[in-house]
């Protein structure tokens, strides 16, 4: 049996507009997610834009 280790990278961002994810592994784009907030969800403090863009991903993903 072989273990094969890959590391893997995941950048995101998020604005008061709009939030963005991007998967990287071995150098290379895997995938990317970028989506809209919510009238509402414009409201949250800056904490909490990182913690739903990767909620968004996850779900996403």
């Amino acid at each position: 049996m072989y273990c094969i280790s890959v590391d893997f990278t995941v950048y995101c961002d998020a604005s008061r507009v709009g939030l963005g994810c991007v998967f990287i592994q071995k150098g290379k784009v895997i995938a990317y997610a970028s989506g809209h907030l919510n009238i509402h969800e414009r409201n949250y403090p800056t904490h909490d834009f990182k913690l739903a863009t990767l909620v968004f991903v996850l779900k996403l993903w």
